[in-house]
């Protein structure tokens, strides 16, 4: 699980939000966009099982478990973490939360952009229905976006 630091003042990031959504991201498994847990305690499952692809950055290469995905913190402390957990994904089902699983095939195939691409569409979705919002100009800014690492990519 990563942290998301956002740029704003801290008084903004630590009000309370209202959360539409919670998925984790599947970079190692061939299925595709995002998908929606039957149930909480399957999706607890998989996020305290943490597998994932690693790629090297933290000295593991191939499919690697690690509670929570996250070998720093958590897995040093899971008698601090385990109630935090249950509380938070209690939380989730409470508030009717979507919670499921994005398959973004990351640690598949470098050339292979099929995978992210179906599931920041799906995302971009979600968004737009769930929440109304006009999202057609974050999906191009997405399209150049990649269209932009794949040219990086091939003049470096």
């Amino acid at each position: 699980m990563h942290v998301l630091l956002h740029q704003l003042h801290y008084e903004i990031v630590a009000m309370n939000h209202r959360i539409d959504l919670f998925a984790y991201a599947n970079n190692y498994d061939d299925k595709l966009g995002l998908h929606r847990f039957d149930n909480i305690e399957d999706a607890k499952a998989t996020c305290v099982e943490g597998k994932r692809m690693a790629k090297g950055t933290t000295q593991e290469v191939g499919i690697s478990t690690t509670y929570f995905a996250n070998p720093f913190g958590p897995m040093q402390q899971q008698e601090v973490c385990d109630p935090l957990i249950d509380k938070m994904f209690k939380a989730l089902r409470d508030n009717g939360v979507f919670v499921g699983e994005i398959y973004t095939h990351l640690g598949l195939s470098k050339e292979n952009r099929d995978g992210i691409n179906l599931a920041a569409k799906q995302l971009l979705e979600f968004i737009e229905k769930r929440l109304g919002c006009f999202v057609r100009n974050i999906f191009l800014f997405i399209q150049m976006f990649m269209i932009y690492e794949h040219l990086y990519k091939k003049c470096f």
